[in-house]
């Protein structure tokens, strides 16, 4: 039997011991408790009988208790006192200390006499536990008698300690399961919560990964923005040859009339210069309008990386809030 969840291991083994104590000096009777594996407490107001024969020799004992496991089984089916004769002789009765519906344990009380003993009843006990049956019968008649009616009367006084004892043990046994579903529960939240703060860590170190990223692509979006200005002094100096090249194939042109059919040849090269001029101007408004296109492209990725990083930076804080708020739930746990 598991004693942890027996009679002594839910009632310290001192406090049964003085109740027992008690009920023993308050019947004028001797009274013990018991279990599969022997003895829970010493016999109470024990006579000598009882130290010197019955229970004297490894004989003695165990045929006593074998007698008394019997009848505690017996009065646990009966629900009720067991009252029945020791292989002594004496009168005793047991009765039943119920755990959780389960018989755990037996108290056994009596020990006496309710009328004179058989003298040739007690040579054969004495024999039989290999002791003297003269010191054996005069420590028999030691012992006092009593009426049936107060054995009755004291049985059912231990009945009733016992099923106060029984009802302590559940409440006991009811608190103890209580206790240690309680701490299984805080064991399961204390992981739930180291596992928490383990993935709200690594968030946040995500987070601030992508907003040091994020700051990255800003600051380079920032250089190309300003890559790309600068090509709009080159693109006016272009813009200035082009128009330099209109002028002079006009004034080409001009000259090569006033030259009439020598100026031929040089009217021909002086349009050719204008067309190319032409041309090359087209060029730069295409390019100019390509590259306005990026530099709003560029402001517009600037703008939505700062409000990411806004964004990125209150996910941030909501995190930290989120983790005191669980420290704090973990703190009030353990206390």
């Amino acid at each position: 039997m598991n004693r942890d969840i027996g009679l002594t291991g839910l009632i310290a083994s001192g406090d049964l011991q003085e109740l027992l104590d008690a009920y023993a000096a308050g019947v004028n009777m001797s009274a013990y408790a018991l279990d599969l594996d022997g003895l829970l407490t010493r016999i109470s107001a024990p006579t000598e009988f009882i130290s010197s024969y019955l229970r004297a020799t490894e004989e003695g004992r165990s045929l006593s208790d074998r007698c008394d496991l019997r009848a505690g089984e017996a009065a646990a089916r009966a629900g009720r006192p067991y009252l029945y004769t020791s292989p002594a002789g004496l009168s005793c009765f047991a009765v039943p200390v119920k755990i959780n519906g389960v018989h755990s344990a037996t108290l056994i009380g009596g020990q006496t006499l309710t009328e004179e003993p058989d003298i040739s009843e007690a040579i054969r006990a004495a024999n039989e536990l290999g002791v003297d049956p003269d010191e054996y019968l005069s420590a028999l008649k030691q012992i006092p008698t009593v009426t049936k009616e107060q054995v009755n009367s004291a049985a059912a006084l231990l009945l009733r300690l016992a099923d106060i004892l029984g009802d302590i043990c559940d409440a006991k046994l009811s608190s103890r399961q209580i206790e240690e579903s309680i701490e299984e529960k805080n064991a399961e939240l204390k992981a739930d919560y180291q596992q928490v703060q383990e993935q709200s860590g690594e968030l946040i170190d995500g987070i601030k990964t992508l907003s040091v990223e994020f700051e990255k692509i800003s600051k380079r979006a920032e250089v190309a923005d300003k890559t790309v200005s600068m090509t709009d002094s080159i693109l006016n100096y272009l813009q200035n040859v082009a128009t330099q090249m209109t002028l002079l194939g006009f004034n080409a042109s001009i000259e090569a009339k006033h030259a009439g059919d020598a100026g031929a040849g040089f009217n021909v090269i002086a349009q050719e210069v204008r067309r190319l001029a032409e041309q090359t101007s087209n060029r730069i408004r295409s390019v100019e309008e390509v590259l306005n296109s990026v530099k709003m492209s560029i402001k517009n990725i600037e703008q939505d990386l700062v409000g990411i990083s806004e964004r990125v930076k209150e996910n941030t804080n909501t995190v930290r809030e989120l983790d005191i708020c669980i420290t704090s739930a973990a703190e009030k746990i353990d206390r």
